[in-house]
């Protein structure tokens, strides 16, 4: 056999297959693939109101990366996660906070030719552990697209952090129960629920406020003369009383001082 068809044959079996998987092209590899090193990158599944976000980065093989969920009508989890990368799809274990609980369930991603597909399958309780039954019958045909995005997006910052948020006012990661003021829920049959927070801006002419339940924040400016202010943003508007006091199209919802 002449030493180029040798060479030929060599390079064929290790070049990438391509699979059509529900109208999604998907990347697999064969056993003669080389280690794979990819840098941070980051993916968001849906829309600004019900997301989910992933950044992670491979070194060797070894997957390290952070992922929330902020689905509408949810609380947010959010958390870090570990795994590797074989043939094309990520195994990994995510814990994550969820209710004030910390947590662990494994989960899986198939590379697709633009991004990550999540897969669904069987799975069983191990003590505080959500695992697959079998990584053989994991569905990835129906799971959730993720497709890339900068990283620079504010809302990558804090996902892996537990309690940490976004500042737009502070331009960093903060701990809302630790650097905000806490607003509670003003109405007898809500005060179960979990508070509201507020930052000011240094000269106060801006004020940013946390919803329970929401990956966002709403950004209220000042307006009125000294000692009558009122910070505004759409139908809510932010007055002093006993404290503050957040009201929306005119109904107190939470107070603080």
């Amino acid at each position: 056999m002449k030493p180029t068809l040798i060479l030929s044959c060599v390079f064929l079996l290790v070049l990438i297959a391509c699979n059509s998987k529900n109208g999604e092209t998907v990347e697999s590899f064969t056993e003669e693939e080389s280690t794979v090193n990819e840098p941070l990158t980051c993916y968001h599944h849906g829309d600004k109101g019900n997301r989910v976000l992933l950044k992670f980065s491979i070194a060797d093989n070894m997957v390290e990366g952070e992922m929330m969920y902020a689905l509408e009508g949810k609380d947010i989890n959010k958390g870090t996660f570990k795994g590797t990368l074989n043939n094309g799809i990520i195994l990994a274990d995510y814990t994550f906070m969820s209710e004030g609980v910390i947590s662990e369930r494994q989960i899986a991603f198939q590379r697709t030719s633009d991004g990550w597909l999540k897969g669904f399958g069987p799975v069983v309780s191990q003590g505080n552990k959500v695992a697959f039954t079998d990584a053989e019958k994991i569905d990835f045909r129906s799971g959730l697209k993720f497709v890339e995005e900068p990283c620079d997006e504010p809302s990558y910052a804090c996902i892996g952090s537990y309690t940490g948020v976004w500042s737009a006012l502070k331009g960093s990661c903060v701990e809302l129960s630790e650097e905000a003021t806490e607003l509670n829920p003003i109405e007898v049959q809500d005060q179960n629920n979990p508070p509201a927070y507020l930052i000011f801006a240094d000269d106060q002419s801006s004020a940013e406020v946390y919803l329970p339940g929401r990956e966002d924040h709403m950004l209220l400016q000042r307006e009125g003369e000294e000692g009558n202010w009122v910070w505004k943003y759409e139908d809510y508007e932010l007055i002093t009383w006993k404290g503050y006091v957040l009201r929306k199209e005119g109904v107190a919802l939470y107070g603080g001082v």
